[in-house]
């Protein structure tokens, strides 16, 4: 067994929270211990992590899970402002429809028609997963939020 220390300080915290989130993602965390910690006028959260000395056990649920993409990293910023818009939309259609958010899109999915700057129902076509029930219900709302800029997908 062993541990791992992370400080994130409070004003500052992107960083560290990245190097927190890649630290779960890649090791078998045990127990989490965090406090709150005050040095003068600073404020820090101190974690101390007890993990799995061998990495992610064999049998774990957790082995082989994909790791969380924090697409605010990953995109460009105009790309992520359209992922943006598109989780906005992705959120009025799953409470209009009644149904989870992830039964209508993935983060992926919301990630490529931002990257690849889908500007028709044939460049949305080539997204996979995105096939001719998603066209035909929800496609020329997509196309108007990536568009348009509007987050509800309307004219």
């Amino acid at each position: 067994m062993k541990y791992k220390f992370i400080t994130i300080d409070i004003l500052d915290a992107s960083q560290q929270q990245r190097e927190l989130n890649a630290f779960y993602s890649s090791h078998r965390v045990l127990n989490t211990s965090r406090e709150l910690v005050q040095l003068g006028n600073r404020a820090y959260w101190a974690f101390c992590l007890e993990y799995d000395e061998a990495g992610v056990a064999a049998g774990d649920p957790f082995a082989g899970k994909k790791p969380i993409i924090d697409y605010k990293d990953v995109l460009a910023p105009e790309h992520f402002a359209v992922y943006s818009r598109l989780r906005e939309l992705r959120k009025a259609l799953a409470e209009e429809e009644d149904v989870p958010l992830y039964n209508l899109f993935t983060n992926a999915q919301l990630a490529e028609i931002a990257q690849n700057d889908v500007k028709s129902l044939d460049d949305l076509a080539k997204v996979k997963g995105f096939g001719e029930v998603r066209m035909r219900k929800f496609g020329e709302r997509v196309l108007k939020c990536v568009q348009n800029g509007d987050e509800r997908g309307q004219a």
